[in-house]
């Protein structure tokens, strides 16, 4: 699912910033833009967070890196108001971290790893057109893409924490003392995500409303590097119908009943379905409220094909 939620812009054009710190020598520092004019409305953020020497294998322990998270995130919303109460509204978000870490020496002593670090980079772009055809008609269009990039490395050169001894990822000094050598590994893992979503609201009267649409959803992931090893990119898809029907007597009275039917290119298709119901005492605030589904969970592209851990076997999890 690509769900990105950003505040609306309105009103006149105002501009904020902030500043805050913390344990672990942490800083976090960002600023924000939002306002309207016309049809127009607009919201922009982007901060920025350090910390550091929050691993447990840290200098108190007689390591000498430092290891930190560092991170950008940015987020924008653009909306342009349409006739007849339509919206156009476009969003982006943009996230990258590198985390730094530790790790072991092949005896399993903790080991202060110098350069090993991970980063994480995401790109997430969103449009949508919803747009009222009739006075009982809405129809909404969205199109998502996430593209994610995961980056991770090692390092070749460490410090045993027991030993005192310093260690180093090359084979030929592995031997014949373990505790002189840790397993290097490297990984480029990258996941492209795209959805189509098209759903459609019909207010059949006062009482009751229809929702109908359908969902198409890409997965594409690559891995190279990892271990040494290239794997092949992967592919996964489906496409899903659904619809809805909620109730409203009196307001005191709500009924929801909806359905949904996934068709997976990996796995065999699904059938879900979800009611609920709830009643108001207006006189005392008092509300009762219940509901039944059933679930159908496939497993991710990580979870079936991560170099080293995935397992293309998996199944998935229905209740």
């Amino acid at each position: 699912m690509i769900n990105i939620y950003t505040k609306r812009g309105a009103g006149k054009p105002a501009v904020g910033a902030f500043m805050e710190y913390g344990s672990f020598a942490t800083f976090r520092e960002g600023g924000q833009v939002s306002g309207s004019k016309g049809p127009f409305d607009f919201s922009a953020s982007v901060s920025r967070w350090d910390t550091s020497s929050f691993s447990a294998i840290n200098y108190r322990r007689g390591a000498f890196e430092r290891d930190g998270f560092h991170n950008w995130q940015v987020s924008t919303k653009l909306g342009v108001a349409l006739p007849r109460d339509g919206r156009v509204e476009f969003n982006l978000r943009w996230y990258d971290s590198r985390t730094s870490f530790d790790g072991f020496a092949d005896s399993g002593a903790p080991a202060d790893v110098f350069g090993a670090r991970s980063t994480n980079r995401n790109l997430i772009l969103n449009g949508m057109w919803e747009q009222p055809l009739t006075s009982w008609w809405t129809t909404k269009l969205t199109l998502s893409q996430a593209n994610e990039r995961l980056l991770s490395q090692s390092g070749t050169v460490g410090f045993n924490l027991n030993t005192r001894q310093f260690i180093t990822a090359n084979p030929a000094s592995c031997f014949p003392n373990l505790d002189t050598c840790f397993t290097p590994f490297s990984s480029d893992l990258e996941i492209l995500n795209r959805r189509l979503e098209w759903q459609n609201n019909f207010q059949i009267s006062k009482f009751l409303l229809l929702t109908a649409g359908y969902q198409l959803r890409r997965e594409e992931g690559d891995s190279t590097g990892f271990f040494g090893a290239a794997a092949p990119a992967r592919v996964l898809s489906s496409n899903a119908g659904f619809a809805q029907a909620q109730l409203n007597l009196w307001d005191r009275l709500f009924l929801t009943a909806g359905g949904r039917h996934d068709s997976y290119s990996a796995f065999e298709d699904a059938t879900t379905y979800r009611v609920t119901g709830g009643y108001i005492i207006k006189e005392t605030g008092t509300k009762f409220r219940g509901s039944y589904a059933s679930g159908f969970k496939a497993p991710t592209m990580n979870d079936l094909f991560f170099q080293g851990f995935g397992n293309p076997n998996l199944k998935p999890e229905k209740v």
